[in-house]
């Protein structure tokens, strides 16, 4: 410490050839004075790892807005030599993406999520200091504090609150000094005001979310006030403003309410309601599981008769037995709508159009008394801005229908113009004559907040707030016209989640809704500079993208797969839900709205056809691939009928002795017209026809039959897995008919495991738990097949005897280049050990792949490291070996 003293003092210490600067000086200031040590090197963590979900929960809204920035990063900055940090307003470490062979070095120093970069953490450095100053900073090697990180330049921004100016975090971008660019320290500063720009946006979606969710509230007959997440005023209804008058409470834009977490400074003490306005009348509005803000119903200070009583007895002024005739037509809007609340104004006039009488809130809307108007015709509210057309189709509504309601502009006492919605009804007497008419004005903004909010729905989807289909085609026609000259590229995504159904019949309607909303907000993130993005069905998402090209939408896409393919967790449970892409690009695909949405979807069942998790642009040879796809039906039933099935067999090794321990069971098919058909084109088909349960049956028989002659000659055949389809397992006796076959082959349970997708589990948990226990005492392994793109959950394996899980080849394809991936099969791992199931991977092709499974104990696995699918021959030969 007494020689970084002496080094600030002396200026041994410089940036480039000059002495320390005098904001870096003031820095190394502080941390003297708050003893931090020179010589650390590491950053000391703030948040332990178990804490690090909820580190990121309480700023979510920032890790939001900055995630397409950070996406963006991790491919811009890959070569560069640098990474981009993001941190919370106290330093801490919420994402890095950038260069990831910097991933060791920064880890080393502890630039890593839940450790603390604050000056008092790790002394000077660009994160700190910006907090501490509020602005902009570079910090250059030697400028660093701690020596161990001085062979660093970082530059860091603050982001700031765009709604009061707060600072919600800092955006570092980090690299070793040899590498830095100059140019980094304007990078972070415009990408930190981009973040800005984008909680700005969030804030305004979010806001409009609330009004929409408070139309019903708002438009009660009580005082009803509308306050955001922060505690903030939105919105009151007419009711409101009067009842806090009553109460000494002057409602102004500060007007505020205390909100959990949030500590208000005395000087704002008197900006919020009394405590006991709010007792038991603050109710939380959320979205999925997004708070919005609050519906706060303020009290009534003293009772009031209804407007439906004040109404009544004015019209028994006008005869002793009257009735209000209200058309059919009409009653449903004037019921649901205006009409007949308390606090609205009342104004009741004579067949002639006198005023007979009034009520106190239409005294306090127009400032007239009763005094003023009762024997005065109706016209002295006239306020001019009517034309005499407008009066004559209200009368002739009155005289047609017996009833007119619309938006009408009175004039007010003071002079000025009072805007609201009226409802008339006419006052008919036994006899059936015209007695008066009764006139309500309603609150015309909560009236136009619901017209707005039909209007939204015609465009948009009710769930996710994403533009629908009919939006999408009227964006996607404008584009192309925008777009004809001269001609540039306008690309159609359509994304559809592969496992949804599963999930949404297992689970319920109600999960798969906040499935969906998570799913919308992810793609809002990672598709931020898209033209338009909707939801157009069920689980189906379309995306307009213009001026990109080919190699520039392949990345997109890539990062589209990559984002949705993360966990989403919902109600306590981590879900996994794939998806796959068809992309359409014109002019190339075609230069229409039908063309274009046609070979986009084309090529998502392409994508489809091809596995999980894929995407796939259209080429005109698909068109071929669809007529062979109807085709592939009949030449499957053709196919059961003439056994022209085969089966192979893909070897599977102990990972750590390189042993071998079983095979998986493939089937192959050969047609005479269409040749050999690949798996993955003929199985979705046979599930859908209904004929993967007697293609299935086929492949038991000709497993276990092989496996009987295998040891009729001597030989000691590995275990062999087989796949087993949801509607095998639905049909009564299934275990009981397996066992069977397996005593008439005279096959050991021991010799087979049956591998069933984790979808087949959830759609009855209860009878499959049963089921597994049936086959576990009859001694048949259980694998669950694809493990990690469902519902990956420790409640299901809990309750089920499962002896293996397969990680599906799409996390082993991505251990090279995708952390996320590999966090996910370290996950599946650790998980099964808890539980005592071993774990086999899948599609291992690479050493490195084998290396990094070896490591993180997977037992097993298969791939074309070890062999492709070998015939009968072919494996009773590596048996034999």
């Amino acid at each position: 410490m007494k020689t970084a003293w002496h080094d600030l003092l002396v200026g041994t210490h410089h940036a480039g050839n000059g002495a320390l600067r005098d904001v870096i000086g003031e820095s190394w200031r502080r941390c003297l004075l708050g003893r931090v040590d020179p010589a650390r090197g590491e950053a000391p963590a703030r948040v332990e790892h178990d804490d690090l979900e909820t580190l990121r929960a309480a700023n979510e809204r920032l890790i939001a807005a900055s995630a397409p920035f950070l996406m963006q990063s991790r491919d811009q900055l890959a070569q560069t030599g640098t990474v981009m940090v993001l941190t919370d307003p106290q330093g801490v470490i919420l994402d890095v993406e950038g260069d990831p062979h910097l991933r060791k070095a920064i880890g080393e120093f502890g630039m890593t999520p839940g450790n603390n970069w604050s000056e008092s953490g790790i002394g000077t450095n660009a994160i700190g200091t910006a907090l501490a100053l509020a602005q902009p900073i570079q910090v250059h090697g030697a400028e660093h504090f701690c020596e161990p990180i001085q062979r660093w330049t970082c530059s860091a921004s603050v982001i700031r609150d765009p709604v009061d100016g707060s600072i919600v975090g800092a955006l570092d971008i980090s690299g070793m000094s040899r590498d830095y660019s100059a140019h980094s320290l304007p990078l972070v500063v415009t990408t930190a005001n981009s973040i800005e720009n984008r909680l700005a946006q969030m804030e305004l979606e979010e806001r409009f979310q609330l009004l929409e969710a408070g139309v019903a509230a708002l438009s009660a007959a009580c005082g009803v006030a509308l306050f955001d997440a922060r505690g903030r005023l939105v919105k009151v209804n007419e009711r409101a403003a009067p009842l806090l008058a009553a109460e000494g409470v002057v409602l102004t834009a500060e007007t505020r309410i205390p909100v959990a977490g949030r500590a208000a400074a005395d000087v704002e003490a008197d900006r919020f309601l009394p405590a006991r306005l709010l007792a038991d009348r603050v109710e939380p509005v959320f979205r999925g599981r997004r708070l919005l803000g609050y519906v706060v119903s303020l009290p009534e200070p003293a009772v009031r008769a209804p407007v439906i009583d004040e109404v009544a007895a004015a019209v028994r002024a006008l005869s002793p037995s009257p009735t209000i005739v209200v058309a059919e037509a009409a009653a449903a809007r004037t019921m649901g709508g205006t009409g007949g609340r308390a606090g609205e104004a009342v104004m009741v006039t004579d067949v002639r159009g006198r005023i007979v009488t009034v009520n106190e809130a239409f005294s306090a809307m127009t400032g007239y008394g009763a005094e003023d108007l009762v024997g005065k015709p109706a016209s002295v509210l006239n306020s001019g801005r009517h034309s005499r057309a407008f009066f004559q189709r209200m009368w002739r509504n009155l005289l047609e229908e017996g009833c007119w309601e619309g938006e009408i502009e009175n004039l007010c006492r003071d002079g000025g113009i009072r805007p609201s919605w009226l409802t008339i009804h006419v006052v008919k007497g036994v006899g059936g004559d015209v007695q008066g008419y009764t006139g309500i004005f309603g609150d015309r903004d909560a009236v136009g907040d619901l017209q707005r909010r039909l209007a939204f729905l015609t465009t948009h989807d009710g769930l996710t707030g994403l533009a629908n289909r009919k939006l999408l085609t009227q964006r996607l026609a404008d584009a192309l016209a925008q777009d004809r000259s001269p001609p540039a590229d306008v690309a159609v995504l359509l994304i559809n989640l592969d496992n949804f159904k599963d999930i949404n019949d297992t689970l319920g309607h109600d999960f798969g809704d906040l499935l969906l909303e998570q799913v919308a907000d992810r793609l809002r993130r990672c598709l931020a500079d898209a033209h338009t993005l909707a939801r157009i069905g069920g689980d189906e998402f379309a995306v307009i993208v213009k001026g990109r090209s080919v190699e520039d939408l392949r990345a997109l896409v890539a990062r589209t797969l990559d984002y949705l393919g993360a966990s989403f967790c919902i109600e306590g449970h981590d879900v996994f839900a794939a998806a796959s892409i068809g992309i359409a690009v014109s002019p190339t695909d075609g230069d229409t709205t039908s063309a274009l949405l046609t070979h986009a979807d084309t090529a998502l069942h392409e994508a489809k056809a091809l596995g999980r998790n894929r995407f796939r642009f259209f080429a005109a040879g698909m068109q071929d691939l669809v007529r062979a796809r109807m085709s592939i039906g009949t030449g499957l039933r053709a196919a059961i009928e003439g056994d022209r099935f085969r089966v192979v067999y893909q070897p599977q090794y102990r990972l750590d002795a390189g042993r071998l321990v079983g095979a998986e069971a493939l089937v192959r098919w050969h047609d005479p017209e269409l040749g050999d058909v690949p798996p993955s084109r003929f199985i979705p088909a046979a599930e859908e026809a209904g004929l993967i349960v007697s293609i299935n049956d086929i492949v038991m028989a000709k497993v276990l039959a092989q496996i009987a002659l295998w040891r009729m000659r001597g030989l000691a055949p590995p275990r062999i897995s087989i796949n087993v389809a949801a509607q095998q397992l639905r049909e009564p006796g299934f275990v009981e008919q397996l066992c069977r076959r397996l005593d008439e082959r005279a096959v050991p349970a021991g010799a087979i495991c049956l591998e069933l997708t984790e979808g087949t589990l959830l759609e009855d948990i209860d009878g499959t738990a049963r089921m597994f226990e049936r086959l576990a005492r009859h001694g048949i392994a259980v694998s669950i097949d694809d493990f990690g793109t469902g519902y990956s959950s420790l409640s299901y394996l809990n309750r089920l005897p499962v002896h293996e899980l397969k990680v599906d080849q799409s996390f082993v394809q991505g251990i090279a280049s995708e952390a996320g991936k590999r966090s996910i099969i370290v996950a599946i791992v650790e998980m099964a050990h808890a539980l005592g199931i071993e774990v086999l991977a899948e599609g291992i092709e690479t050493e490195s792949q084998l290396a990094f499974l070896r490591e993180r104990r997977c037992e097993m696995g298969q791939g074309y490291l070890f062999h492709r699918p070998l015939g009968v021959d072919a494996f009773e030969k590596l048996m034999v070996v």
